[in-house]
Order: C-alpha cells, then structure tokens, then sequence
C-alpha cells in the first residue's frame, strides 16, 4: 500500500506474547518497562545510529513468557534474535545499528540492500542466550486492528512457489 509507511532505514519488531487487544494506542505506554527501555535507548542513541528506525510490536507465542524477554524481528535484514534480555538492549542496539554489524551494512554506500542479502551469510554473533537466525521468504506486517497505527503488527509469511 502506497505511501502507508513512513520512509525508513530499519525496521525492528518486537515480538512478545502480549495479545494485540492489550496494546495501548502508544507503545510507549505498554505494561512493562521493555518497550520503554527500548524506546530510551533509540532516542538516546538517535545521533550515533544515524538513520531512522521504525519500532513495531507483534504477538508471539513465546517459550519465554517475561516482560524482561523478547524476540526481535529485523528487517531489511530478514533476521530474528531470540530471546533478548532487556539488560542487552544497549548492547545489542549498538552492534546491529551504531557499529553496523548485521547482514545489511546501512552505512556502506558501495552496495544496495539486494547485493548484501545475496552476498553476506554471516549472521552476527551475540554472547549469553541470544540465537539468531536468518528469516527466508518474503514477509509481510499486516495491520491486525484496523486502526493503522503504532499497534500493527501480525506477522504473515509468504511462500512463493
């Protein structure tokens, strides 16, 4: 849909098992200090990041089912990062955004989105718990309360044949 979404260079979609009927219009009010701590860290860090990054929120079910856990789904990168810690928040932010290690070098202006995707098969590596994993295929973030605002958020992946 045209024009729907603000420009953007990131996309991060956090993924905790909060039924989309218990988000607050703001995710900034969510329950829980997560979202806010994340929020924080974002807006500090604005500046160092250097691009904008889209922060969304979708329903998971979840073997870790803590206000202090999430997944995160990140995308151009097409990558998920199992079960973050909201003490590695800063860390992490800082690897993937600041010092530009993912699968998509934003920063790197020698080569666009599609060619890094192609050519780079390195996921980054994170200490303590963290897993991450490669998302193949093409996804889609659906707006599942038909409000169209910071609440979208229902994952639909679609196999193409």
């Amino acid at each position: 849909m045209m024009n729907s979404v603000a420009k953007h260079r990131r996309h991060l979609c956090i993924g905790q098992s909060i039924l989309s009927s218990q988000w607050p219009k703001d995710l900034k009010d969510l329950q829980g200090n997560y979202i806010k701590e994340l929020s924080r860290i974002l807006k500090e860090k604005k500046d160092a990041i250097g691009y904008s990054v889209k922060l969304t929120l979708t329903s998971i079910s979840s073997k870790m089912n803590s206000e202090q856990t999430a997944d995160w789904y990140l995308f151009p990168d097409q990558i998920k990062l199992n079960n973050v810690n909201i003490k590695q928040i800063e860390k992490i932010i800082e690897k993937l955004f600041i010092f530009d290690q993912s699968i998509i070098k934003i920063k790197d202006k020698t080569k666009t989105i599609e060619e890094q995707l192609k050519e780079n098969n390195h996921l980054p590596e994170f200490h303590e718990e963290i897993q991450c994993e490669r998302l193949d295929g093409l996804w889609i973030l659906v707006c599942c309360h038909l409000q169209n605002d910071q609440r979208c958020g229902m994952f639909m992946k679609i196999k193409l044949s």
